[in-house]
Order: C-alpha cells, then sequence, then structure tokens
C-alpha cells in the first residue's frame, strides 16, 4: 500500500514538473511575442510617419501644379486635390475638384475636357519625379479629344508646347483635330486606304525618330533575362 501510494506522489511530481516546465516556456513565448508586437507595433508607426510625410510631399508638388494647369484653359476657379482614403485596409487615393467650396468630381465636370488636363499633368508629374526617369518623350493619343474646338483648346495647346520647351520633354500627340495640329511645331499628315499607310509631312521639318527599345517604352517592368541556347 505504501509502494502504491509513493508511485502515485512520485507520477503526481512529474506531471507537476512537466506542467510548470511546458508553463515556463508559454511565458518566455508569450514574452516574445510581446516583445514582436511591440517592435511591429513601432515599426507601423514608422511607416505611417513615413507615408504620411510622402503623402504630403506628393500631394504638395502635385495639387498646385495640376491647379495651375486647369486654370489655364478654363475660367472657372477649379481647385485640384488629392484625397488619401483608406478602404478594405488599403490606402487609395481619389482626385476632386473644388469648386466654390464644393466637391466635384472631375469626370462628371464640363463633359470631361477637365479631364484631359488633369491627365496630361499628371503624366508630366509622374514622368518628372520617376526614377530613374525613362526618355523624355510622351506619346499621346487625342489628349484633348474631349475640349473640342477653340480658344479653350488653343490655351491647351499652349500648355502642352510650355511643357514640352521648359522639360525638353518631346509630346508626339495622335489627333484627327486639325485646329490642334495646327499648334504643333511638326505635323505628319497619316493617310490609309486600305492597303497602306502613307505619311506625309505637311509643317514643320522632318525630325528622325529613334528605334525605341522595350526598356524604353516601359523602364519599370521586370528584365527578363534571356536564356542561353544549348546546342547539342
Amino acid at each position: 500500500m505504501l509502494q502504491e501510494l509513493k508511485e502515485q506522489f512520485n507520477s503526481l511530481v512529474a506531471k507537476r514538473n512537466y506542467i510548470a516546465e511546458e508553463l515556463d516556456k508559454d511565458k518566455a513565448a508569450l514574452l516574445d511575442k510581446e516583445v514582436l508586437y511591440k517592435d511591429y507595433f513601432e515599426a507601423r508607426e514608422v511607416v505611417n510617419t513615413v507615408i504620411k510625410l510622402t503623402q504630403d510631399n506628393f500631394k504638395g508638388k502635385v495639387e498646385p501644379l495640376v491647379t495651375m494647369a486647369i486654370r489655364s484653359v478654363f475660367e472657372k476657379p477649379y481647385d485640384f486635390e488629392l484625397r488619401f482614403e483608406k478602404k478594405r485596409n488599403q490606402l487609395e487615393c481619389r482626385p476632386v475638384l473644388i469648386k466654390d467650396g464644393n466637391e466635384e468630381t472631375p469626370k462628371a465636370d464640363l463633359g470631361g475636357s477637365v479631364v484631359d488636363i488633369i491627365s496630361l499633368a499628371l503624366r508630366v508629374i509622374l514622368w518628372a519625379v520617376e526614377k530613374p526617369r525613362s526618355r523624355n518623350m510622351i506619346l499621346l493619343d487625342e489628349p484633348m479629344k474631349n475640349i473640342g474646338q477653340g480658344e479653350e483648346l488653343i490655351l491647351a495647346g499652349q500648355i502642352m508646347r510650355d511643357i514640352s520647351s521648359d522639360l525638353g520633354l518631346q509630346l508626339i500627340v495622335v489627333t484627327h483635330s486639325q485646329e490642334f495640329g495646327e499648334i504643333a511645331d511638326t505635323v505628319y499628315k497619316v493617310t490609309n486606304d486600305d492597303v497602306e499607310s502613307t505619311v506625309e509631312l505637311v509643317k514643320g521639318e522632318f525630325v528622325p525618330i529613334p528605334k525605341l527599345a522595350d526598356e524604353d517604352l516601359f523602364p519599370n517592368l521586370p528584365r527578363v533575362k534571356k536564356r542561353k541556347r544549348i546546342s547539342i
């Protein structure tokens, strides 16, 4: 009887020691997780601060430039703003127009003509800030299709001329508008008879266009290494 009680006691002691060891391990693991959580929380605060500074810096550069471009064409007092919003745990950027203190969506105003100016300004700004910067050339397909004709189109064309001159940026524009073509320094007319296309220089001097490699057109795409061919 005594031997049986002794064995039970030893078994309980062993279980107690095992539970104590496991408890110590769990405490150590919990302490590690608390330290990890603290480091993660501090890192997240640093990242949020950097993101906020980046947003403010980007907004401070983009908003006045786009606003100036819009006001150079349209008489109404528009202000362009970028609204950063967190949705579905992701940060989204929403462009808005402010007129007389009221928020408006760019696409809904002026039949989309103001969107043409905003799109042009943003493309040039993004080209100017990208690193490494791609070739100093931007290809535009009907960039002012919503503006129509008249004074606003002429003003939009003048903005493009100023951008090209001030930044040393070549703008190649595809358009069906003859009035818009008159603003350009050099104009080529392309006709097609369903068999072949004919290119005719109608204004300015012939400018040879250099052959563009993929890295010139898409500078930010990852490069795929070419595999060596093995002959057997």
